[in-house]
């Protein structure tokens, strides 16, 4: 079950990261705008987000065991808090990017 789960965390941080990946230049130039820069990402991430607090839900009421649901409720709750620490990377990279005038369309 563990490692289910790490290859399930581990496929959507790269899902997510690929996506940041693409968007990182349109949150920059948003940030650089005076956009507050969590609300740009809770804006642009905020259906993946619920659609994993979902999964969750349901995985929290089909599990029986409770030391279970706990590590699945903190992998969980670590790995969104570590991929909007990466996108916060990335749209500060790229607003950087953006002000230097390097940046790939």
């Amino acid at each position: 079950m563990a490692t289910l789960v790490i290859m399930q965390l581990f496929a959507i941080f790269q899902f997510l990261m690929n996506i940041a990946r693409k968007k990182a230049y349109t949150m920059g130039v948003k940030r650089l705008l005076g956009y507050n820069i969590d609300y740009v990402i809770l804006r642009e991430f905020g259906g993946y987000i619920l659609t994993i607090f979902a999964g969750l839900v349901v995985a929290w009421f089909m599990t029986s065991s409770m030391v279970l649901k706990n590590v699945v409720l903190g992998l969980n709750v670590m790995a969104i808090v570590i991929i909007i620490g990466y996108v916060r990377f990335y749209v500060k990279k790229a607003s950087v990017n953006v002000l230097k005038g390097d940046f790939e369309l």
